[in-house]
């Protein structure tokens, strides 16, 4: 049985809202995004017409997919709408009363995003609403190294950008994450890494310089953010550091079952860190 929706869940900039475009590309339907965010209207009543509105048109032109991006943003748990005057109250009962089937919605399948979904209202993950969870993770080292290549042929950097360099990426990006957000390294940071690299090429072209090829150092310093100020250090604190660095690069040689040591830094190159001890991920770990 095809549920009337499904529901996508996962860290920003994974690809939710692209997977939720490709449903209706696959079935050849037509396609309407709402923004969640933009239903909330000070009026009484009006949040609540331009949902009925948006399933109404849906059903004029089936088969269609409506796709409500970031839904959290109204569609929290009922009885935490503080302030909110009861709004975000009305606008799940009517999304509820238009999903469960009162109105003809043959042909209209619904599906949502949401970086949160702790906060939503439990009736709509019910079966029969949203009951099909699909969550969206972090990109692994498969599709780092997918979306790298997809990059670099839209780019065509095929001859600047050689395997061995992507491959390098792929590692450099383990584990990697936005510490500006907390947010873990995903298809949105690895496209603004092609694109830095591509700035490179673009500035030696500039400079005079022909048949430049990318090197491990511009993919670190693309990687690491413009707005990072390092810490002017004695030589007595670097020393200290090293010192501490060595001791986590030991731990892990005596416990192999934490990863293969890659790479040990004290200059800085992460946001956030002094220095870091890099290793491959752990046979054990299948996430």
């Amino acid at each position: 049985m095809i549920p009337r929706g499904m529901i996508f869940e996962g860290p920003p900039g994974t690809g939710k809202t692209l997977f939720a475009k490709a449903i209706a590309t696959v079935f050849g339907a037509n396609l309407t995004i709402v923004s969640a965010s933009s239903l909330m209207n000070m009026w009484v009543g009006e949040s609540e017409r331009g949902i009925r509105e948006v399933f109404e048109a849906a059903r004029k032109q089936t088969p269609a997919v409506i796709v409500f991006d970031e839904i959290d943003s109204f569609a929290s748990q009922r009885g935490n709408d503080a302030g909110g005057g009861g709004v975000k109250h009305s606008m799940v009962n009517t999304l509820l009363t238009e999903m469960d089937g009162f109105a003809n919605n043959k042909g209209v399948f619904v599906v949502a995003t949401t970086n949160f979904i702790e906060a939503i209202d439990s009736a709509l993950l019910r079966p029969g609403r949203f009951n099909l969870k699909i969550t969206i993770p972090a990109p692994s080292s498969e599709d780092r190294t997918a979306i790298l290549n997809f990059y670099r042929r839209k780019f065509k950097l095929h001859k600047e950008v050689t395997d061995e360099i992507i491959q390098h990426a792929v590692e450099s990006t383990e584990g990697l994450a936005d510490y500006r957000k907390g947010l873990p390294f995903t298809g949105d940071h690895l496209a603004n890494l092609m694109k830095g690299l591509n700035r490179i090429l673009i500035r030696k072209r500039v400079e005079g310089v022909d048949n430049y090829t990318i090197t491990h150092k511009d993919v670190t310093s693309t990687l690491n953010p413009a707005y990072m100020k390092k810490i002017e250090l004695s030589e007595h604190e670097k020393i200290t550091i090293a010192i501490h660095e060595c001791g986590h690069a030991i731990m892990a040689l005596y416990y192999p079952s934490v990863g293969k040591i890659t790479e040990i830094e004290i200059s800085q190159t992460i946001p956030g860190a002094l220095g870091y001890v890099k290793r491959t991920k752990p046979e054990n770990d299948k996430s």
